[in-house]
């Protein structure tokens, strides 16, 4: 299993339609992107925001590491507040996005942000709270987080769904 500093899954059916994952690294960490696709030809849905090295609460989780095994995509990262994981894998003909953070204090911010860059919402709530913010963001927030003892592991999970 070797680091990349890029990664493409896809979860296209037998026509080649579908959806695709690609991650690219930014500065220190790792952006996402979600893209359709249709007879080979692309369009970006959505993309992670994502924070700076300063932010002990960014944006989206800080992914500062990468890994694929075949089908399955890992990612790691984290700040002084906290450890992130995430895996991404092709379930059920659909993109599967399984979160964990292991908190060791109070954060101002937990979850994931996204720009849309389309108006389609390729997104199916899961262990998620999704809410549209400022036009274009949308965000991820996990349901059973609650400030408290720590250390703590709040796990959240969402699907991307194909399309009709």
């Amino acid at each position: 299993m070797a680091a990349s500093s890029s990664a493409v899954l896809d979860c296209l059916d037998e026509s080649g339609k579908g959806l695709r994952v690609e991650f690219e690294k930014q500065a220190d960490r790792y952006r996402h992107t979600i893209l359709s696709v249709t007879e080979g030809q692309t369009l970006a849905l959505l993309q992670s925001i994502e924070g700076t090295s300063e932010e002990l609460a960014p944006a989206s989780p800080p992914f500062a590491e990468l890994h694929q095994q075949q089908e399955l995509i890992f990612l790691s990262g984290a700040t002084s507040l906290g450890h992130w994981s995430m895996s991404v894998s092709v379930r059920e003909g659909a993109l599967q996005f399984e979160i964990a953070c292991r908190l060791k204090g109070n954060i101002d911010w937990l979850g994931c942000q996204y720009q849309m860059l389309t108006p389609e919402n390729c997104l199916q709530e899961g262990h998620i709270t999704m809410a549209s913010t400022e036009g274009d963001c949308l965000q991820l927030i996990p349901k059973k987080y609650e400030p408290g003892k720590y250390p703590a592991t709040v796990e959240w999970s969402y699907r991307a769904i194909p399309s009709g």
